[in-house]
């Protein structure tokens, strides 16, 4: 049986790096312009259901992402993280 990628907040984790590094911005710059530890960025990245809501929320913001999509997005909403996933796959 296949789990829930989605469900585990691993894709959504994935969505947070491939907005982040669609800005240009590394982990350590994006937490300084939000006041958060390069830590807590990874944290995020790695398994999006850990950590704080209150500092997820800011982390989706500072990204332009909806908090909500980031967990069940719209295919036409999140195609930019498709490709970057797919580009990431093939390097």
């Amino acid at each position: 049986m296949r789990r829930n990628d989605d469900r585990d907040g691993k894709l959504a984790g994935q969505r947070i790096r491939a907005a982040r590094k669609a800005t240009g911005l590394s982990q350590e710059k994006l937490g300084k312009k939000i006041g958060l530890s390069k830590g807590v960025i990874s944290i995020f990245e790695r398994d999006a259901r850990h950590g704080n809501a209150f500092k997820f929320a800011r982390l989706c913001y500072a990204l332009n992402l909806d908090v909500v999509k980031v967990f069940n997005p719209e295919e036409e909403d999140y195609r930019w993280f498709v490709e970057s996933v797919a580009d990431s796959e093939v390097s």
